[in-house]
């Protein structure tokens, strides 16, 4: 591993091309790796195909809460949010 390639980004990238669905909440809050968009591309430029969608920010928390205790503010507005997530089908 160079060591451009921290181990947190790794982490991730292992993670996703073991079928687990990411969001950028879950990259920065899980992984620590703040640029997702990146790490993305990185891994199409390896011939990979990485499928994306959009979820609400309810669902995306609930995704996230698996690995983190998180309570969002009860103003904010779930299910009008919207966010991305990438994962990897063989």
């Amino acid at each position: 591993m160079s060591s451009k390639y921290p181990p947190h980004n790794l982490a991730l990238e292992q993670a996703i091309l073991n079928g687990q669905p990411v969001t950028r909440l879950d990259s920065i809050a899980v992984f620590g790796v703040s640029d997702l968009t990146a790490l993305i591309g990185r891994i199409r430029k390896k011939g990979f195909i990485i499928h994306s969608r959009k979820i609400t920010l309810r669902q995306a928390y609930r995704q996230t809460r698996q690995f983190i205790c998180y309570q969002p503010p009860k103003q904010l507005p779930l299910d009008e949010i919207y966010v991305t997530q990438y994962w990897y089908e063989p």
